[in-house]
């Protein structure tokens, strides 16, 4: 079995303006072997791809400061989304990387969410975390709020925060 030579595709792809000038050997491999998908073939090809997807949500509408800063005066979305990623500026998460404007899966990977200190919204972020991990979300709570174990409530004392983080994260 022969080895890839990711070196010298690397240096093949940079010559050629398909890879970025700043990807090492090992990001190549890496990225090839693990972030490399759908119609891409190169990771020019993959940077459009996500540029092109992102361009779509973003407003109709530039922000005020866009003409006035140098990097991103006169550019659309697309070519502003592409360039930040392509010159290194932007290292796009796992999902966003493989995910974006393919039909694979979610481009974000984490949401956090916040606990109320009630029993409605204990079982409100319960099923707000169900749904996320669903669509393939990771999930987390800050349940700093929910007051601790023994505090006096209208019917008793509470239980404080670990069972509720038991309940969220179940």
């Amino acid at each position: 079995m022969t080895q890839r030579d990711f070196s010298s595709e690397r240096k093949e792809l940079q010559s050629k303006g398909l890879a970025p000038k700043w990807f090492t050997t090992m990001g190549w491999q890496l990225f090839s072997q693990k972030y490399l998908n759908g119609d891409s073939k190169t990771p020019k090809d993959q940077y459009q791809r996500i540029a092109k997807t992102l361009a779509k949500k973003a407003p109709k509408e530039y922000p005020d400061w866009w003409d006035s800063n140098e990097y991103f005066s006169g550019k659309t979305w697309e070519q502003a989304f592409f360039d930040i990623m392509w010159d290194g500026f932007l290292s796009p998460s796992t999902p966003l990387l493989t995910n974006t404007g393919t039909d694979y899966g979610m481009s974000v990977s984490c949401s956090g969410a916040y606990v109320p200190d009630s029993v409605l919204g204990f079982y409100n972020t319960r099923k707000q975390n169900a749904l996320l991990t669903k669509e393939g979300f990771g999930t987390s709570a800050y349940i700093g709020d929910v007051r601790p174990r023994g505090s006096k409530m209208k019917n008793g004392e509470a239980s404080g925060a670990q069972p509720v983080a038991r309940n969220v994260c179940d």
